[in-house]
């Protein structure tokens, strides 16, 4: 520059100003890449997390079905045993009545 530049104070305070910018810029360029790239392992995260819920859940339904098929199964048995104890009667009924 000049010497007798009479805007060189001016000239040389938007250097130093405008460096500092570039400084902060580089800095956020920085930031925006690290966000990027916690984004995507996120990203990658809750897709996990997704596929892990849907096993979650068809593990849930099967087990709902096997407590259902277990709650059932009482009053099954409980229907084997009148049948039973009819086919019983009905037996020793009808082998009373041939027996004499």
């Amino acid at each position: 520059m000049n010497e007798d530049c009479k805007d060189c104070i001016y000239i040389k305070n938007v250097e130093t100003r405008l460096t500092k910018v570039e400084g902060v810029v580089e800095g956020l360029q920085k930031d925006v890449t690290e966000t990027k790239l916690d984004f995507t392992a996120n990203n990658e995260q809750m897709k996990n997390m997704t596929s892990t819920l849907e096993k979650l859940e068809v593990k849930i339904d099967r087990l709902d079905n096997k407590i259902d098929k277990l709650e059932s199964k009482p009053g099954q048995n409980w229907e084997n045993l009148i049948k039973t104890i009819i086919t019983v009667i009905a037996t020793a009924a009808v082998t009373y009545f041939i027996s004499k």
